[in-house]
């Protein structure tokens, strides 16, 4: 697995639909770079967060910037989405049992799927060869839902380094730190 530092500004690579599900501290950062760095960002919220975004899109805040207002598009289902290129799913490992049979529309068969929650993933004990193969994580995937609607040949393992906070809805604060590392869960090159 390697780290990469996320971009900061626009890149010369191809746009990306790439789609942010959860707009906390860590969707909202990973949607503000990817944005700045001319991605077609969608995040995914609901209530007080989604409101904010709609009415005033997505206010970041950085060390190495001052406030930015960041053009992404923000929805309440992934039916307003449609399939992406990329999904990452930033939310409380808890929250995702829930939603992920929602999260279908944003999917097809070329999508990629990046949680980045904290704690252990659903995939943990799905990876071949490693000692817990086959149990089920009961407090992230009670009833096999997760694993049912984000297929595990699609995932990629990931690890935030970045430390960000939200001071209200839709506004996004980045202290410290700007670097994930990827890598397929049961090793091996992609």
């Amino acid at each position: 697995m390697d780290a990469f530092k996320m971009p900061a500004t626009r890149s010369a690579s191809p746009s990306r639909r790439i789609a942010i599900v959860g707009a906390g501290a860590i969707g909202g950062h990973f949607a503000a770079r990817l944005a700045l760095a001319g991605h077609r960002v969608s995040l995914l919220a609901r209530g007080a967060t989604l409101e904010a975004l709609r009415r005033d899109g997505l206010r970041y805040q950085s060390p190495d910037a001052p406030e930015q207002r960041v053009p992404v598009e923000a929805h309440a289902r992934a039916e307003e989405i449609g399939a992406q290129e990329l999904v990452v799913i930033a939310l409380k490992s808890q929250s995702l049992p829930g939603l992920a049979a929602s999260l279908a529309p944003l999917l097809d068969a070329q999508s990629v799927v990046l949680p980045v929650g904290n704690g252990l993933p659903w995939w943990f004990c799905l990876v071949p060869g490693q000692p817990l193969e086959g149990l089920r994580l009961q407090s992230v995937d009670p009833d096999g839902g997760v694993e049912r609607a984000l297929p595990f040949a699609q995932v990629l393992g990931g690890s935030v380094m970045a430390s960000c906070s939200c001071p209200a809805p839709g506004v996004v604060r980045h202290h410290s730190g700007n670097r994930i590392t990827i890598g397929e869960p049961a090793g091996g090159v992609s």
